[in-house]
């Protein structure tokens, strides 16, 4: 995994490339695009919440496009009054150019934990990718998964943790 996170490039919330940025960090990682469904600014508050908290060794890494004209929220912005601007990195996507299936690999690779704090999903393509890659998830209650739900993957038998939206942050653990 540090391997992977030393050749993976992140941006900040200028735009500004940074090669091995996630090295020996706790990453928390989420893919969507920012639609008010997926309420990210929640995803931001929680950041702020554990950095309060005193956790220091994680970031957020985030795989949606910060200049979508269609978000509801700028997230970048956002990010900068919280305090927590530091914390906040994008893989580069593009809404209108989407990453190759190896790199989409990498990007959920690079995550410790994958983090979606949506009002609903139909399907949840991401949540079931990031259990293929083997990787923990924290989803919100409002999802098309229920409360037993399991997902059988190469790394074993993984169990959602599913939380409502005022318990996101004390889900995630990062010890």
């Amino acid at each position: 995994k540090e391997k992977l996170r030393q050749q993976f490039i992140i941006y900040d919330c200028d735009g500004k490339p940074i090669l091995g940025g996630l090295q020996n960090k706790f990453v928390i990682g989420s893919i969507f695009r920012n639609q008010g469904r997926k309420m990210a600014d929640r995803m931001l508050k929680t950041i702020k919440v554990l950095q309060d908290r005193g956790q220091d060794n994680f970031v957020f890494l985030a795989h949606c496009d910060p200049y979508d004209n269609a978000s509801v929220s700028n997230l970048c912005y956002l990010a900068t009054r919280l305090g927590i601007k530091h914390r906040v990195y994008f893989t580069g996507m593009r809404y209108y150019k989407g990453f190759p299936m190896a790199q989409m690999n990498f990007v959920y690779n690079v995550m410790d934990v994958f983090f979606l704090s949506t009002s609903g999903e139909g399907f949840g393509i991401p949540i079931l990718e990031a259990a293929s890659a083997g990787i923990p998830s924290v989803i919100t209650d409002y999802t098309c998964y229920s409360d037993d739900t399991r997902v059988y993957t190469e790394t074993g038998l993984k169990y959602f943790n599913k939380v409502k939206e005022n318990e996101l942050v004390w889900s995630i653990d990062l010890e």
